[in-house]
């Protein structure tokens, strides 16, 4: 039997301690983090060569 009386979405448990937030939380900011080094490295560079 699948213990509900703490957690109402067993799916998705949301820890209060917020240690581990959600994958799509953690791959939006990876990706957030890659588009921003991507176009500061282009600025740079372009700049550089420029």
């Amino acid at each position: 039997m699948p213990q509900t009386s703490k957690d109402e979405s067993p799916r998705t448990p949301e820890p209060r301690g917020s240690r581990r937030p959600s994958p799509t939380v953690v791959a939006l900011a990876l990706l957030g983090i890659v588009v921003v080094v991507s176009v500061v490295v282009y600025v740079l560079v372009g700049s550089w060569i420029g």
